[in-house]
């Protein structure tokens, strides 16, 4: 029972290890920067979740920056006050995660209250596998051909369909033409009949024959 509860804490703190989440309510006081420490891998993404209940008349700041203090990514929260950040790590280290608000004022002091809250871990980017500029570039000019081929045969089936439904209607109208011919030629007939009958007729009683 006892391996069973030190399996169960050993995976806790493995897991705290791999994604660790810090957050609170605090307040950071204007012209004071107040910074977060984080020791984290290379390619591995740093989220930070923020919340600010401090005036739109301050311009605030999030920046992430090294060992060294450099600043290697700034977000400007003045114009959106909840939101969040999300930076890849180039290399591996120390990474600063620091909330600064300039003062605007000389005599007076405003402290801000902040909600705000770390995430390390997650998605794990490889490099290596991502796709590269040209591979898009390959992939985008195969769709463009894709599509301007399904264009050229929807074009030619279109104009198929044009040819099939004039080559119908021309049948259609020879069909009906033939039948018009037809009963013209029953109608000369019967005329001719009816006229070969009467003529047939006269010279009987003409001749005395009938």
């Amino acid at each position: 029972m006892k391996g069973i509860i030190l399996i169960g804490y050993l995976l806790f703190i493995a897991c705290l290890n791999y994604l660790y989440v810090q957050g609170a309510y605090f307040y950071v006081k204007e012209g004071v920067e107040k910074c977060f420490v984080e020791n984290v891998t290379k390619n591995v993404i740093i989220v930070s979740l923020y919340d600010n209940y401090g005036t739109k008349e301050l311009k605030c700041l999030i920046n992430v920056k090294d060992k060294n203090g450099l600043v290697l990514y700034t977000h400007d929260v003045s114009q959106m006050s909840k939101g969040k950040i999300s930076y890849m790590a180039k290399s591996s280290g120390l990474h600063y995660i620091c909330i600064l608000c300039p003062s605007n004022n000389w005599f007076k002091d405003t402290s801000i209250k902040w909600n705000f809250s770390i995430e390390v871990g997650g998605a794990d980017i490889d490099i290596n596998n991502t796709a590269k500029k040209s591979e898009l570039s390959a992939t985008l000019n195969t769709l463009q051909n894709l599509k301007k081929k399904f264009n050229s045969m929807k074009s030619h089936h279109a104009h198929q369909k044009v040819i099939a439904d004039n080559m119908h209607e021309h049948n259609k109208n020879v069909h009906k033409s033939m039948i018009y011919c037809y009963i013209i030629e029953i109608i000369i007939l019967i005329i001719i009949t009816g006229y070969s009958i009467m003529h047939l007729k006269n010279y009987f009683k003409a001749n005395k024959l009938m």
